[in-house]
């Protein structure tokens, strides 16, 4: 089993060495996108805030919009960080280690049963117990009325 990374000492490091320049990364681009935020791969971003969010969101950045003066909050593992001298490495190290351990929790929460979607509802609240994976034309427990394959399950 794989151990999650500990943030706390890059955090402190990526602090002193603030600000520090990262570009995001295409899947990171494209779900902002999504989300109304446009962005490029080749757009350099600045960091001007770093906090660990421990297990639940690992190492995350304040990053300063390029077109206006929104502060975006993006995850390391969603950032390419060059430019920086050594922090970089050790960035880029922290964000493999990290996405590493998340894969290895998804696999876990499948093998247990759990639709990785299922859990995300019930983290968020919206579910009073958790449900073991659901078949696709079993009743959605968000209760919305609906077969989970046309609700939650898509």
């Amino acid at each position: 089993m794989i151990k999650m990374p500990d943030g706390r000492i890059l955090v402190k490091e990526m602090e002193k060495a603030l600000p520090l320049f990262c570009y995001s990364k295409k899947r990171n681009t494209k779900s902002l996108a999504e989300q109304g935020v446009k962005l490029s791969e080749k757009t350099k971003l600045e960091v001007i805030g770093v906090r660990d969010f421990l297990d639940a969101g690992g190492v995350m950045c304040d990053i300063k919009h390029p077109q206006d003066e929104n502060v975006l909050i993006m995850s390391v593992t969603g950032l390419d960080f060059k430019g920086n001298g050594s922090i970089d490495e050790k960035i880029t190290a922290y964000a493999n280690a990290r996405i590493e351990w998340l894969k290895q929790e998804e696999l876990r929460d499948f093998e247990q049963g759990l639709d990785p979607r299922i859990k995300a509802l019930y983290d968020a609240g919206h579910l009073d117990a958790i449900v073991h994976k659901l078949e696709r034309n079993a009743p959605c427990p968000c209760k919305s009325g609906k077969k989970y394959k046309k609700c939650c399950g898509k």
